[in-house]
């Protein structure tokens, strides 16, 4: 295929940009990782040109294998009673550990597609379909990963709009969420996810308590000035003020040590990924392609804006990483394989 239609430049200068700026990061305030993350993005540069190459048609005939996979995926920390800082959320394998609700995400984004272009004329028969969607989202609230919860909600949501499908039959369910919402926010949440919903407002309240991390997050983001502290002279991340610093608050300890012109490059980084996908989603070549780069488009904008925005105090802490620049494998990988998908010369259809 010819360069101009399909430019995959702008995905290499942009995970080339965050990947470099994410080891560069992780190699000051946690140099024991470095070697592990490197790894893991030696291996997602690998899947990425493997999964370029691979026909995924038998894969998206019926939806509910993929509604079953993700669900069994979901079950397996529970099954094998894995418990890690009192959540079921992860897997481990020696010594790394595997997050299944983060490769469950695309699964159930393509459960979405296939229903949406099934049942694209039965609005009524897509909804009863996607009702489904419950089963994963209850078991990511349970485990608890409010955080994934949202993701899959989310997402779910930008493909019924982009796939043109008629939201009337939602406004019920809304408008009974709305009314619920003070009930589910009192029963149904744990103690310390309503204080993380809460307290981001005036961290200042429990500075020492549940607004620690936000504090020391917003004090490493104002020290860092125009140009920064320097390499490993970031004081909140390099005196361990500053907590999470290689995953959750990544963006920080960045801020911190590289200052505005750091955190530029990386926005600006973000932002050459955000219009190419919007560029690819609006080519209209194939629609399972098409609809794909919505899911990974929604999600990647989602998962920075959060992270981002919970770091600087706009936002409740939710535990979303900041997409290839956090520390960490399974959020890394599932996302290079979706790039993976859409950055693919070969039809999804063929």
């Amino acid at each position: 295929m010819p360069i101009k239609k399909y430019p995959l430049w702008p995905f290499f200068v942009s995970l080339l940009t965050l990947g470099s700026l994410s080891l560069l990061t992780i190699s000051s305030v946690a140099p024991e990782l470095l070697s592990r993350q490197i790894l893991y993005w030696i291996i997602g540069i690998t899947l990425v040109f493997l999964v370029r190459k691979i026909k995924i048609k038998a894969f998206i005939k019926s939806p509910y294998p993929l509604l079953i996979a993700s669900v069994i995926f979901l079950l397996l920390p529970v099954i094998f009673n894995l418990n890690t800082r009192g959540t079921q959320r992860w897997i481990n394998i020696a010594s790394f550990s595997i997050q299944p609700s983060e490769f469950v995400k695309p699964l159930l984004a393509l459960f979405v597609i296939v229903v949406i272009r099934k049942e694209k004329q039965n609005p009524i028969k897509a909804y009863l379909k996607l009702s489904l969607l419950i089963i994963p989202l209850l078991l990511t609230f349970w485990q608890p990963d409010l955080g994934t919860a949202l993701v899959i909600a989310f997402t779910s949501l930008c493909l019924l709009i982009a796939g043109k499908i008629s939201l009337k039959p939602l406004l019920p369910l809304l408008l009974i969420l709305t009314v619920i919402a003070p009930l589910l926010f009192r029963f149904a949440l744990h103690d310390y996810q309503r204080e993380r919903l809460t307290y981001f407002l005036n961290p200042q309240k429990d500075p020492l308590g549940q607004g620690y991390q936000l504090t020391q997050s917003q004090i490493a983001i104002g020290s860092g000035g125009l140009v920064g502290q320097g390499y490993k002279k970031g004081t909140q991340n390099q005196l361990f003020f500053l907590p999470e610093k290689q995953n959750d608050f990544i963006f920080a300890a960045l801020a911190e040590e590289l200052g505005l012109i750091g955190t530029s490059i990386l926005l600006f980084a973000f932002l050459l990924l955000f219009v190419s996908l919007l560029k690819t989603a609006l080519k209209k070549e194939n629609e399972i392609k098409q609809l794909f780069t919505v899911y990974l488009l929604a999600q990647l904008w989602f998962h920075t804006t959060v992270n981002i925005g919970m770091n600087l105090g706009l936002m409740p802490v939710t535990g979303l990483p900041l997409p290839f620049v956090s520390f960490g494998g399974s959020h890394l990988l599932a996302n290079l394989l979706s790039l993976g998908f859409v950055s693919s010369k070969l039809s999804l259809d063929s």
